[in-house]
């Protein structure tokens, strides 16, 4: 695929606050918590690229890039966020 198509497609994907606005917000917010205010700043920024394709029934993760060949590579880190409360109406409205 040439730039110019990575392009396009870069820009029909829609934003993950438009497709998920409340967990977006939230996901924002736990960073700044975190203090990673560069990461939080970018959600905005960030598109959707699809749910999750394992078959596991519990599964809610989604794709904010395209799923690499491999492993994530040098500088992937995971970032423990700890929200205020599991209220169950709250994470309905998140699941898919």
């Amino acid at each position: 695929m040439t730039a110019e198509g990575e392009l396009t497609s870069e820009l029909v994907r829609p934003q993950l606050s438009e497709v998920l606005p409340d967990f977006a917000e939230e996901l924002a917010r736990l960073l700044r918590a975190e203090g990673e205010h560069q990461l939080a700043d970018d959600i905005g920024a960030q598109r959707f690229y699809g749910w999750c394709t394992c078959t596991d029934d519990f599964c809610q993760s989604f794709r904010t890039a395209p799923e690499p060949n491999g492993a994530y590579g040098p500088g992937h880190r995971s970032i423990p966020l700890l929200p205020e409360r599991h209220d169950q109406s709250s994470m309905s409205s998140m699941a898919r």
